[in-house]
C-alpha cells in the first residue's frame, strides 16, 4: 500500500468579503445593533439589516438568512426595488457559507435579474462575481471564470477597485485550482499591487499568502517562507487569527517538504494553539491531520538499518502519529468533513502498515475507499441537480432574450416604415431573408457539433424536448485504459510533444472504439473512457467490448508508442445522462463504473484485466486466467481475471 501525501492551501477565498476575527466581528454586530434600534426611516432600517446580514456571513450564516429575510419582507413592503435585490444577495452569500449552492445560485439569480433591470452595473458585478464563488465550489472553472471576467469589467467600467482586486484574487483562486500557476501568479500580482494602493491591509496579507503558495508549489521554498512571514506579519497587525493559524500551518507544511521537522512542529503546534483559542474544529481538524503525516514522514524518511532518526525510536514517532491520526478522525466526524475524514483514514492505513499491522491496515484502507466512493456519488448527484437548476435559468433567460428582440425589431420596423417607406421595407426584407440563410446554416453547423459531442439518440432527444433524461441500462461493458507511468514520462518530454503523442493515441483509440461498435465517453487526462450496450442495447457489449480493448493494447504495443498501457473492463447496469449545460458532456455512474476503474487500477502494463462479471460473459469466447479477488464497495469481494494473448 503507497502513502499518498496530501499538501492542501489554507489561504481564505474571497468571495464577497474578507473572514473578520471573531472579537472584530462581534463589535461591529453589537454596534449594528445598536444603530437598528434607534432608527426609525424603513430605508436606513434595511440598509442596517443587511449590514447585519453579511456580517454574519462569516460567522453564523443560519442568522444571516434571518437577517436578509427581514431585509426582504421590508424591502418589499416599501417597494424599494434596490433593497429587494441586495437583500436576494444576501441570502445567496449566506447560503454560499453554508455550502448550500443550490440555494446560493437561485437567489443570485434573483438579484442579477433585479440589478440588470435596474441598470446597477455595480450590483451587477456582485452577482457575477457571487456567482462565480458557487460555480468554482462546484469545482465548474469555466463559469466562474466567465462570471468573474464579466464582474471585472463592469467594476473596471464604475472604477471600483476594491472589488476589481476581489475579483483579480478569486481569478487567481481559479487558475490555482486549474494548477495554471503561471496565470495565477499574474492575477495574485495584479490584486496585490492594487490592495497596496487602496491600503487594503487584509486583501494585500491573502495576496502575499497566495503568492508564497505558488512559490512553494513551484519549489521555491525561500521565497514562498519569505511571502509567508511577511503576511503573517499584516495577520498578527490586524488581529486576524483565522488566518494567523492558517498561515502558521502552511509555514509548516513548508519546513516539512524540507524535512525541517523541528521548525514544522513549532508552526503546526502554533496554528493548533489558535485554532483552539477562536474554537476552529475544522482547523484542529486539520492541525492533527498535518502532524500525523510529519511523524509518519519522520519515519519513512528516517529508516536506514533500523538507525534512530530525530531523537526518537521509530516506534516512538510511528505512535505520535497515531495518536494525532486518531485525534483527527475524532475532529472529522465530529463536523461530519467526509472528505478529510477519508483523507486521515488513509494517513491511518499506512502508519498501521509501517507498525506490520497489516490487517487493521486494510480493514482501515477499506474505511477510506468507502468514504472516497461515497464523496464521488454525491457529487454526482448534486452536479445533476445543480445542472437542472442551470437549465431552468437559462431558459427563462433566453426567453427574457426572444421578447425583447420581439419588442426591439417591432420599433425598429415601425421607425424603417415611417423614415423609408416602401424602399426602406424592401431593405428590411431582405435583411429577414439574409438572416434566416445564416440562422441555418448555423442551425446546420450546431447539428453537426451536437452530434460530435452526444449519441445520435441523445441529441434528438435533447432538440426534440430540450432535456434528455438519464436513463438506466441494465446490461453494459465499461472499459478504462491508462498509460503506465505517465507523470513520470510526461516529464521528460516538451508540451507540444506530449500533447501530440496523446492526441496520436487517443485518435487511433476513437477510430478502434467506433469500427467495434462502443460509444466513447470521456477522456480524463491521461485516461480514456468507454462503454459498449449503450444507448442502443447490445447482447454482445462484453465481447465487443474485449475486442477493442484487445485492438487498444495491440496499436500501442505495435506503434512505437513512448507508453505502455494497462486496461480494465467491468460488465453490469449503468445509469447514462448528461451533465452540463454550457458545455454538454454525455457521462455514465454506477458500482459498474466504480468497478471497472477498480480493475484497470489493478492492471498491468500490457494486460486487460476483466471482473468476473464480464468473465462470465466471456469465457466460452475468450481464454482468461483467474488472479485472485479485489474488494469493491457494496459488492464486497470481486474476482478477477487476465485476458490470455
Amino acid at each position: 500500500m503507497l502513502m499518498k501525501i496530501y499538501l492542501f492551501s489554507w489561504f481564505s477565498l474571497l468571495l464577497v468579503m474578507p473572514s473578520l476575527g471573531q472579537t472584530q466581528s462581534e463589535k461591529i454586530i453589537d454596534s449594528l445593533k445598536l444603530d437598528l434600534t434607534k432608527q426609525n426611516d424603513d430605508t436606513s432600517r434595511i440598509k442596517l439589516l443587511l449590514e447585519l446580514s453579511a456580517t454574519y456571513s462569516t460567522v453564523d450564516p443560519e442568522i444571516g438568512i434571518q437577517y436578509a429575510n427581514m431585509a426582504l419582507k421590508s424591502s418589499e413592503k416599501a417597494k424599494w426595488k434596490v433593497g429587494i435585490a441586495r437583500a436576494y444577495s444576501r441570502l445567496g452569500v449566506n447560503y454560499q457559507r453554508k455550502s448550500d449552492n443550490e440555494n446560493a445560485l437561485l437567489f443570485h439569480q434573483k438579484s442579477l435579474q433585479l440589478f440588470t433591470s435596474l441598470d446597477d452595473k455595480k450590483g451587477m458585478a456582485a452577482c457575477y462575481h457571487n456567482m462565480a464563488g458557487s460555480y468554482r465550489e462546484n469545482s465548474n472553472y469555466t463559469l466562474a471564470l466567465d462570471y468573474l471576467f464579466k464582474a471585472l469589467k463592469l467594476n473596471e467600467l464604475t472604477n471600483n477597485k476594491n472589488y476589481q482586486l476581489r475579483n483579480l484574487t478569486s481569478i487567481g483562486n481559479i487558475y490555482l485550482d486549474l494548477k495554471n500557476n503561471e496565470k495565477a501568479l499574474i492575477y495574485y500580482e495584479k490584486s496585490l499591487i492594487l490592495s497596496r494602493e487602496l491600503k487594503e491591509l487584509g486583501n494585500e496579507a491573502l495576496n502575499l499568502s497566495n503568492i508564497a503558495l505558488i512559490h512553494f508549489y513551484n519549489k521555491n521554498y525561500a521565497v514562498s517562507l519569505n511571502f509567508y512571514e511577511k503576511a503573517q506579519k499584516l495577520f498578527e497587525m490586524l488581529g486576524d487569527l483565522h488566518q494567523q493559524a492558517r498561515n502558521e500551518s502552511n509555514i509548516g507544511l513548508l519546513y516539512q517538504e524540507i524535512l525541517d521537522y523541528s521548525k514544522s512542529l513549532y508552526h503546526e503546534t502554533n496554528s493548533l494553539n489558535l485554532h483552539r483559542q477562536i474554537n476552529n474544529l475544522g482547523g484542529i481538524g486539520k492541525n492533527y491531520f498535518n502532524l500525523a503525516k510529519m511523524y509518519l514522514n519522520i519515519v519513512i524518511n528516517g529508516k536506514n538499518g533500523g538507525t534512530y532518526f530525530n531523537g526518537q525510536s521509530s516506534k516512538y514517532n510511528l505512535s505520535m502519529a497515531s495518536s494525532y491520526a486518531d485525534s483527527g478522525i475524532l475532529y472529522f466526524n465530529k463536523i461530519s468533513d467526509f472528505a478529510w475524514l477519508s483523507y486521515t483514514y488513509d494517513i491511518k492505513s499506512e502508519i498501521l502498515n509501517q507498525e506490520r499491522d497489516y490487517k487493521n491496515a486494510l480493514l482501515t484502507y477499506r474505511q477510506y475507499t468507502q468514504i472516497k466512493d461515497s464523496l464521488f456519488n454525491s457529487d454526482i448527484e448534486k452536479k445533476l441537480t445543480e445542472t437542472a437548476l442551470q437549465y431552468e435559468f437559462d431558459k427563462k433567460e433566453a426567453l427574457i432574450k426572444v421578447e425583447n428582440e420581439k419588442k426591439e425589431l417591432v420599433q425598429k420596423n415601425i421607425r424603417n416604415a415611417i423614415a423609408y417607406g416602401f424602399a426602406g421595407s424592401l431593405f428590411f426584407l431582405a435583411i429577414v431573408y439574409r438572416q434566416r440563410n445564416k440562422l441555418k446554416i448555423e442551425k446546420n453547423r450546431s447539428d453537426e457539433l451536437l452530434l460530435n459531442i452526444l449519441p445520435e439518440e441523445v441529441a434528438e432527444e435533447l432538440k426534440q424536448t430540450g432535456q434528455a433524461n438519464a436513463k438506466q441500462f441494465g446490461n453494459a461493458s465499461v472499459i478504462f485504459t491508462d498509460f503506465v507511468n505517465f507523470t513520470e514520462i510526461s516529464e521528460k518530454m516538451s508540451p507540444t510533444d506530449l500533447v501530440s503523442e496523446i492526441h496520436k493515441n487517443f485518435t487511433a483509440f476513437d477510430a478502434i472504439i467506433e469500427r467495434n461498435g462502443l460509444e466513447k465517453i470521456k477522456t480524463i487526462g491521461d485516461a480514456y473512457m468507454a462503454v459498449c450496450g449503450l444507448p442502443n442495447e447490445n447482447h454482445d457489449h462484453a465481447i465487443k467490448a474485449i475486442k477493442a480493448a484487445k485492438e487498444i493494447r495491440d496499436y500501442i504495443a505495435g506503434s512505437n508508442s513512448k507508453f505502455q498501457i494497462r486496461i480494465g473492463i467491468n460488465s453490469g447496469p449503468v445509469v447514462a445522462g448528461i451533465v452540463g449545460v454550457k458545455k454538454y458532456a454525455y457521462d455514465i455512474w454506477g458500482d459498474t463504473v466504480n468497478t471497472a476503474n477498480r480493475m484497470e487500477s489493478n492492471s498491468e502494463a500490457g494486460k486487460i484485466n476483466i471482473s468476473g462479471s464480464t468473465y462470465n460473459l466471456v469465457k466460452d469466447h475468450f481464454k482468461c486466467s483467474y488472479r485472485g479477488k479485489i474488494s469493491a464497495k457494496g459488492k464486497g469481494e470481486v474476482d478477477m481475471y487476465y485476458l490470455d494473448e
